[in-house]
């Protein structure tokens, strides 16, 4: 019998592919195996809308066709349910798609739902909101404040205005499990691996241990930007001193500065934020070398 798996389109996220996608689609998606339906975000919250009628649908399989938001939007929205998320990586970081594995090239993802290969992975939620990905507390929630309200969309975009921002930045004040710092640049919670496009802060995560790891990133000196570069792409950032990791079940943090961000997505207006892991609650398609 086949399944039934609705693709959820976000035609302006990222840097493009999805115009070509109702044909590939067509002519990739195995027709003994699903039956395929299309829909077209139209505005932010709208994904999550989409895949909750989905559900009451009883769609077996909704398809994220985005980026990190669109993963965001909709597979929160999957959580505890026994619908199944796949992923079209079409963003600009695709930072959980590429913690699963799941081929960039638009026709290898295509043939990677195909394959059908599933798992059933953590998820973590902040304050009672749900994330997936990654969680961030410090300049890394700057930024995605700053990217959010930003004219562009795209890695150089998001690289340039790192770039500008980062000489005006002062760390605020982090409490973690009632330990305070006064010098963090970054401090995130990570389920997954990985902001996105390899620059991976948590090379030892794992989406099925049924913990989080806190990561810490220290002030550094100029100096040593060539070498921590480096170490976030080659998934050796464990080894700097600058750094510390904690793995958690459940965190308490308080914040000076109000500002945080849910895989990417910015909130702000709360200081004390409790984060927690949420096993086993996501069922999820992989890539073959996963």
């Amino acid at each position: 019998m086949s399944k039934s798996i609705r693709f959820i389109i976000n035609p302006i996220s990222g840097v493009g592919k999805k115009n070509k996608l109702p044909g590939h689609i067509e002519k990739y998606i195995d027709a003994q195996k699903f039956k395929t339906s299309i829909v077209y975000t139209q505005h932010r919250g709208h994904a999550t809308a989409l895949t909750k009628a989905a559900v009451e649908e009883g769609v077996d399989i909704v398809c994220a066709v985005g980026g990190d938001g669109s993963v965001h939007e909709i597979g929160t929205a999957l959580i505890g349910t026994n619908v199944t998320l796949a992923i079209l990586p079409c963003g600009s970081g695709n930072g959980f798609a590429r913690h699963l594995k799941i081929p960039l090239q638009l026709v290898e993802a295509l043939k990677c739902i195909n394959e059908e290969r599933y798992k059933v992975v953590d998820t973590a939620q902040a304050n009672g909101k749900a994330f997936i990905g990654v969680a961030g507390f410090g300049f890394d929630a700057f930024i995605a404040q700053k990217f959010d309200e930003y004219h562009q969309r795209g890695l150089w975009s998001y690289i340039k205005l790192v770039v500008k921002s980062y000489f005006n930045y002062h760390p605020g004040k982090i409490e973690i499990a009632g330990k305070s710092y006064n010098d963090l640049l970054l401090c995130t919670v990570a389920n997954g691996s990985q902001f996105g496009n390899g620059f991976c802060i948590a090379p030892q995560a794992s989406v099925e241990d049924g913990e989080l790891e806190v990561f810490m990133l220290k002030q550094f000196p100029f100096y040593a930007i060539p070498s921590l570069v480096w170490r976030f792409f080659n998934r050796a950032i464990d080894g700097s001193k600058y750094t510390q990791f904690i793995s958690i079940k459940n965190v308490n943090l308080k914040l000076e500065t109000a500002i945080f961000h849910l895989d990417g997505e910015p909130l702000e207006g709360e200081r004390n934020i409790a984060v927690s892991v949420v096993p086993k609650s996501l069922n999820v398609i992989v890539g073959k070398k996963y």
